[in-house]
């Protein structure tokens, strides 16, 4: 899956599917940056896009499972 939106690559994610994420703004560089989820620059040259694509490419996700819980229990009862 490549494309621009955020939760399209998290859906790809969901069914297994490896994930490049354009970097349209900030979220998306961030995100990756803290997470690893694969993206790439706005302005990256086709024939760079498609080598990445072609050499293929691991998706290592590192979430940040605590903090993630730590927020969610706010909510709890």
């Amino acid at each position: 899956v490549v494309g621009t939106r955020l939760h399209g690559g998290i859906r790809g994610l969901m069914h297994g599917r490896r994930v490049l994420v354009t970097q349209i703004d900030n979220r998306a560089r961030d995100i990756g940056l803290e997470t690893g989820l694969p993206t790439c620059a706005r302005d990256m040259p086709v024939d760079a896009l498609a080598a990445r694509l072609g050499a293929g490419f691991a998706t290592e996700m590192n979430l940040p499972v605590a903090e993630i819980e730590r927020f969610l229990g706010q909510f709890r009862v």
